[in-house]
């Protein structure tokens, strides 16, 4: 637990400052270490409700934004990530509380984001933005999430759109034309066009405003200039087909086909080791300095890098037959994971990763249409792409 001083708050109301609510209290005659160690112990929401509970000088700290933004990066820290405006931290804690229990408990609304015309393969979301990518007609669509309406379409791709990225006000979009593009996510402009590269499915991160690109059918990685489009260098390695890639400090780690993961270092561009997984790899992600993967079959473990020590979160089926084609997509956000094969059982589940344990095993609000269906979830709010539509289940109100 990290604790609360004075000097956690750099980024939010000034100690001493007139709009300071705790300067109109008596703990602002205490000295700051007094202070500190008094909001050192204060390690829940509850613990703040209690304490401001006890005294009429202490109630200001049930809206003292400083407070409610340390427990908003405990709790929820890619959530905090999005937090607007700093007075907003004990309102916006309280919604994210009531999902995550509505989360545990599947207690909802339902809404849906129709304009698209074919199946929706990839979604990307970001702060009060939504970006969807169709496969037929290979279109791009940016959605208020807020008012939940369409205010792009972006025309350029010509085939079915495999991935998508925000980065910095900036989209990021792979298709099956063999080209990668970005586009300007207030204007929807197309900024720039990546060219040359292999395979039907590409997959990409960003590093030090470098796009790095791995392909499916070709093993070489790439690196671009994000700004200009310019290709900067191929790494090679031993991989023939890269599934997925994924970026952690100043690691690398790519997914292939043909079970292994690749580490390498993108300081020195130097592949560091191979692991073997035993099957193929659909998808990885980064989580506090491990590896989620998500494997052909349908499992789920969790790797430490270092040591190679795996924890299996589920165990597939491997007696069952399955394809490469059909995507097993997985995501983590504040502390949670969330899994949806279209593979076989098309089902969602999501875990706690902090304790372990699975939260909820559903069949999704609609039976999947298309194997390559996109999930997103931001601020208590899950995105499912599928057929023509986006379904946006919310879980920031209590069913009445």
């Amino acid at each position: 637990m990290n604790k609360i001083t004075p000097s956690s708050y750099n980024d939010s109301l000034s100690w001493n400052g007139s709009t300071d609510p705790v300067k109109k209290t008596f703990l602002h005659s205490l000295p700051n270490e007094i202070t500190g160690l008094i909001f050192s112990r204060l390690k829940r929401d509850l613990d703040i409700v209690h304490f401001a509970q006890t005294c009429r000088d202490y109630y200001p700290l049930l809206t003292f934004a400083p407070l409610w933004r340390h427990l908003l990066q405990k709790y929820f820290p890619d959530s905090y990530a999005n937090l607007e405006t700093p007075g907003e931290a004990p309102s916006f804690y309280k919604t994210l509380k009531i999902a995550n229990r509505n989360i545990k408990a599947w207690n909802c609304s339902s809404a849906q984001l129709l304009g698209h015309k074919n199946n929706i393969c990839c979604l990307a979301v970001s702060d009060n933005l939504l970006v969807s990518g169709s496969e037929a007609d290979h279109i791009i669509k940016i959605w208020n999430i807020k008012d939940k309406q369409e205010m792009h379409t972006l025309c350029g791709h010509k085939d079915t759109l495999t991935n998508l990225l925000i980065h910095d006000k900036v989209i990021i979009s792979g298709a099956q034309d063999h080209t990668i593009k970005t586009w300007d996510i207030t204007s929807g402009k197309l900024l720039q066009t990546f060219e040359g590269y292999q395979g039907r499915r590409t997959n990409f991160a960003v590093y030090k405003n470098k796009l790095i690109s791995g392909q499916t059918h070709y093993g070489a990685l790439r690196i671009w200039d994000l700004n200009s489009g310019e290709r900067l260098k191929a790494l090679t390695g031993v991989q023939r087909q890269i599934s997925c890639i994924t970026i952690c400090g100043d690691l690398l780690f790519s997914g292939s086909s043909d079970g292994t993961i690749a580490i390498w270092d993108l300081e020195t561009e130097k592949e560091l080791t191979l692991l073997s997984t035993g099957q193929s790899v659909m998808n990885l992600v980064g989580y506090n300095g491990k590896l989620i993967l998500a494997l052909l079959d349908g499992t789920i473990e969790i790797w430490d890098c270092k040591n190679s020590q795996k924890q299996t979160l589920r165990e597939g089926d491997k007696n069952d037959t399955f394809d490469f084609e059909w995507s097993h997509k997985i995501l983590v956000y504040d502390d949670k994971l969330f899994s949806l094969n279209t593979n076989k059982s098309s089902q969602l589940w999501i875990w706690d990763l902090k304790s372990k344990k699975e939260l909820r095993e559903i069949d999704p609000p609609s039976p999947i249409q298309n194997r390559n269906r996109g999930i997103a979830f931001c601020n208590g709010q899950l995105f499912l792409g599928d057929c023509k539509n986006i379904q946006v289940l919310d879980f920031r109100f209590s069913k009445k």
